[in-house]
């Protein structure tokens, strides 16, 4: 999760140093997709059997933190492109 919230700020500063909105929506997608695919892995750990209640209450709880982050990350890397200042502040 570090790196992609270092690559959230990597598509602002590309957007600022004037990378092509091509780039910097490639690396967007990407890090959209690295969120999903470790809110799957959460998801699939709150279904098995293998894990006590307390860790199921623990990935449930990150899990939510999990959809947050994502909602805020997909406003900054949609903003990044098209209004790089109201993206900077979300940040």
């Amino acid at each position: 999760m570090g790196q992609i919230h270092t690559n959230l700020y990597k598509i602002v500063g590309w957007v600022n140093a004037g990378y092509t909105k091509a780039a910097a929506e490639e690396l967007a997608k990407g890090q959209l997709a690295a969120i999903d695919k470790t809110s799957t892995l959460m998801q699939e750990m709150t279904n098995t059997k293998a894990i006590d209640q307390d860790s199921k209450g623990l990935y449930q709880l990150a899990l939510m933190r999990l959809g947050e982050y994502r909602a805020a990350a997909s406003q900054v890397t949609s903003k990044a492109v098209t209004d790089n200042p109201a993206a900077t502040k979300s940040m």
